[in-house]
C-alpha cells in the first residue's frame, strides 16, 4: 500500500518550466555557440546510433540511478519519466550509473519464531560496477535466500503480489545460474517490468557516456579554469551548509582542495578509481563525481532531470556552480520518491501505538482506571468527589488517599480484561514492533509490493492541474 509520495508539481507546470528553459537557455561561458551545439549533436548522435533511432521529440527527459535491485521509491522515477515523456512528446532516457563502486544488496523479510524480521544480503567490492568480479560463494548465498523467499513470502504477501514476486525471484535465479553479472541483473528485471507495463525507456550506461569526446571536452573545460571552479564549488557548498545548518564539513560532500578536479580517474586495468588532479591528460579515463555527473547531463543533454531524495541535495549546490562558473542555467530538475508498505497481514500482529503511548495507557490503568469506565459509573463519580475534597485543608488526606486506592482496586477488577489486554501488548511489544517494522519497510525489491497502486498513482498525478 502507498504510504507517501514525493511529487508536488503538476505535469502542466513541469511542461511550462521545461519549455521556458528550452526557449531561454544560453551558451555556457567558455564555449562558443558553435561548440555548444556540436556537443549537443555529439551526444544526440551517440544515442541515436546506440538505439538505431532518430530523436524527433521536442525534449529529452532523463533520470538515473546506480545499478541495484530497485525498491518502489527508485522505480517511481521511471514511472513518472515514462508518463511525462508521453504527455510532453519527450525522449525518455535512464542513466545507469555503473561507474560507482560496486555494491549489491537484497533486502528481504524473514520469519523468526513467528516474528517478521528484516534481513539484508550484501555483496561489496572495492572496484567499479563494470569491473564486478564473479563470486561463487555469494552466488550460492543469494540463491539460497531466493529459494527460502519462495516459501516465506507465501505467508507474508497477498496471493496476487506473491505470484508477482515469484515471477521475478525465478527470473533472478535464472540470471544468476546463467552467470549474469549481479549489476546487470537489476537493469534486466527493471526493463522487464517496464516492458510488461507497456513502458519503453532506453538505458545508457555512464561508462559509455564518459568515452564521448564531448565528455572529455567537459573535463578539459573545467580543468582549464580549475581554481575558479574550486572557489565556486566551495562557496556554493558553504552556502548550502549554512542554509541547512550543517556543521559537518564533510557533508553533503567535502570541500575541494587545490589542484583537485571534480572527477574520478579510472584505472581501466583493475577497475579502481582515485580522485583526479591537475594536470588534465587526454590519455586518462575520467568519470564524473556526484556534482559533475548530472551537471554534464543537465548542461548538454537533458531538458528535464528527475532526481530521488538523495541525489537532489547535490543539485542545489550544482546550480550555484553552474550559474557562477558557466554563467548559464541548466535544465530544470524535479524530486520524486515513493514509500510503499507491504499489505497488512493478519498472520503478523502489529501495533499502531508507540511504546511511550502504551506505557501511558498502562500507567492510567493503574493510577487512573476511572478513565476506562463510563462517566456515569458510580465508582467514577465517587472518586471524583473524593478528589475534590483534597481542596479542603481540614480533610484527612491519608484517609482520602486510602479511600481512592480502594475505589481504584474495585475499578481495576471491573476492567480486569482490559488491563490484561494491554499488559499482554506490553509483553509482546517487541514482536509487534518488529512485525510492523518489517511490513512497513520501503526498501524491499519492487516486486514485493503492489506496483499497480503506484502505476495508478502516476496516472492520477498526470491529471492534476495547477492550483
Amino acid at each position: 500500500m502507498i504510504k507517501d509520495i514525493i511529487w508536488n508539481t503538476s505535469f502542466d507546470e513541469v511542461y511550462k518550466k521545461v519549455k521556458y528553459y528550452k526557449e531561454n537557455k544560453s551558451t555556457p561561458t567558455g564555449l562558443s555557440k558553435k561548440k555548444y551545439l556540436e556537443i549537443h549533436e555529439d551526444i544526440k548522435k551517440f544515442i541515436e546510433t546506440k538505439f538505431n533511432t532518430k530523436i524527433k521529440n521536442d525534449f529529452i527527459y532523463v533520470t538515473g540511478h546506480q545499478p541495484e535491485i530497485f525498491h518502489p521509491g527508485i522505480l517511481f522515477k521511471d514511472l513518472l519519466l515514462n508518463k511525462l515523456s508521453i504527455m510532453h512528446n519527450a525522449f525518455p532516457l535512464h542513466l545507469n550509473v555503473d561507474t560507482d563502486i560496486f555494491e549489491f544488496k537484497y533486502i528481504y523479510p524473514q520469519i523468526d519464531e513467528n516474528i517478521l524480521v528484516i534481513n539484508k544480503f550484501e555483496y561489496h567490492q572495492d572496484r567499479l560496477f563494470m569491473f564486478e568480479d564473479f563470486n561463487l560463494d555469494k552466488e550460492t548465498e543469494l540463491l539460497k535466500i531466493l529459494n527460502d523467499q519462495e516459501i516465506v513470502l507465501k505467508e507474508i504477501l497477498s496471493e496476487s503480489v506473491y505470484e508477482f514476486a515469484l515471477e521475478y525471484i525465478n527470473r533472478i535465479k535464472k540470471l544468476i545460474n546463467s552467470k549474469e553479472k549481479f549489476h546487470n541483473i537489476s537493469n534486466i528485471i527493471r526493463n522487464n517490468f517496464l516492458i510488461n507495463n507497456n513502458m519503453d525507456i532506453p538505458t545508457i550506461k555512464l561508462s559509455e557516456f564518459i568515452k564521448l569526446d564531448s565528455f572529455q571536452y567537459f573535463v578539459e573545460l573545467i580543468s582549464n579554469r580549475n581554481s575558479e571552479f574550486i572557489e565556486m564549488h566551495n562557496t556554493s557548498l558553504r552556502n548550502y551548509r549554512e542554509l541547512h545548518k550543517i556543521k559537518n564539513h564533510a557533508q553533503p560532500i567535502p570541500d575541494m582542495i587545490i589542484n583537485e578536479l571534480p572527477f574520478w580517474e579510472l584505472n581501466i586495468e583493475d577497475g579502481n578509481r582515485t580522485h583526479a588532479k591537475l594536470p588534465f591528460n587526454l590519455s586518462t579515463t575520467y568519470s564524473p563525481r556526484a556534482i559533475t555527473n548530472t551537471m554534464y547531463i543537465r548542461l548538454f543533454l537533458s531538458d528535464l532531470f528527475i532526481h530521488g531524495r538523495g541525489g537532489a541535495r547535490y543539485e542545489a549546490i550544482s546550480d550555484g556552480i553552474i550559474e557562477n562558473f558557466f554563467g548559464s542555467k541548466s535544465s530544470p530538475y524535479f524530486v520524486a520518491s515513493a514509500t510503499l508498505h507491504l499489505d497488512n497481514n493478519n498472520n503478523f500482529k502489529t501495533l499502531n501505538i508507540s511504546l511511550n503511548e502504551l506505557n501511558v495507557i498502562l500507567r492510567d490503568l493503574n493510577y487512573s482506571p476511572e478513565k476506562f469506565i463510563e462517566p456515569t459509573d458510580n465508582l467514577k463519580i465517587e472518586k471524583t468527589k473524593l478528589q475534590e475534597r483534597f481542596k479542603n485543608q481540614n480533610e484527612d488526606k491519608k484517609y482520602l488517599t486510602q479511600e481512592i486506592q480502594k475505589i481504584n482496586e474495585v475499578i481495576k477488577e471491573k476492567i480486569k480484561e482490559k488491563i490484561e489486554y494491554y499488559e499482554k501488548l506490553k509483553e509482546n511489544y517487541d514482536q509487534f514492533h518488529k512485525n510492523k517494522e518489517s511490513l512497513e519497510n520501503r526498501e524491499y525489491p519492487f516486486f514485493y509490493y503492489n506496483m499497480n497502486e503506484l502505476i495508478l498513482e502516476v496516472e492520477k498525478l498526470s491529471q492534476l492541474k495547477n492550483n
